[in-house]
């Protein structure tokens, strides 16, 4: 195991406990497959945990592994995987704080948002809420040691992108029909799977 660099700054997103993260998951698995069994029988909840299990492995992985990491000389952030990817801060002119609106009925809060950018104003790494907290963005500009800009107040994502274009991606910008379209790709993924099944149950018979 490799040991910190001196001076190394490591940021967390807190995380639920094993017993709720494993409650949540068996009550979305028991739900779906419930669905897919008064559907289709045995072969519908098959395929509806199947897709569930898809959905919540990535969701899983990102809530456990996430973490953003600031060297004297690097800064990066792991998702999925685990392990960050470093950029060299020789790349970074400046970093962003600021607080967007809610993107979604069901977030009661703002969302807290750094973005580090280049010297074209192009962004090299993006951490938000409610993944970090506020207090851990503070931190990590601290830690960056680049030029800092902030707005005091919540921004709308309109203003953001006309004083930083390209700062905040298309999806946060378009959350609703960003999240209609991964829903149609996901439904579309699992009655592709469904056919598959179907179609080979068919023929094995």
């Amino acid at each position: 195991m490799r040991t910190p660099q001196e001076g190394t700054l490591v940021v967390r997103p807190p995380r639920p406990s094993a017993k709720a993260t494993l409650g949540l998951a068996g009550l979305t698995l028991a739900i779906t497959g419930a669905i897919g069994y008064v559907n289709a029988g045995d072969g519908g909840a098959l395929i509806m945990c199947a897709a569930t299990l898809l959905v919540l492995t990535p969701v899983l992985l990102r809530q456990r592994n996430s973490h953003a990491v600031v060297t004297p000389t690097a800064f990066g952030k792991a998702g999925l995987l685990g392990r960050p990817r470093m950029r060299s801060k020789a790349d970074a002119a400046s970093v962003l704080l600021v607080t967007l609106p809610p993107r979604m009925r069901t977030e009661l809060k703002p969302t807290p948002t750094l973005v580090v950018l280049d010297h074209a104003g192009r962004p090299l790494m993006r951490l938000a809420g409610p993944l970090y907290q506020e207090r851990d963005l503070h931190r990590l500009a601290v830690a960056l040691r680049l030029p800092a800009t902030s707005y005091p107040g919540v921004l709308s994502y309109q203003e953001v992108q006309r004083r930083h274009p390209g700062a905040i991606p298309w999806t946060s910008r378009h959350l609703y029909l960003a999240t209609v379209l991964i829903g149609v790709g996901l439904v579309a993924g699992v009655l592709a799977i469904a056919v598959v099944v179907f179609t080979l149950d068919h023929f094995l018979l």
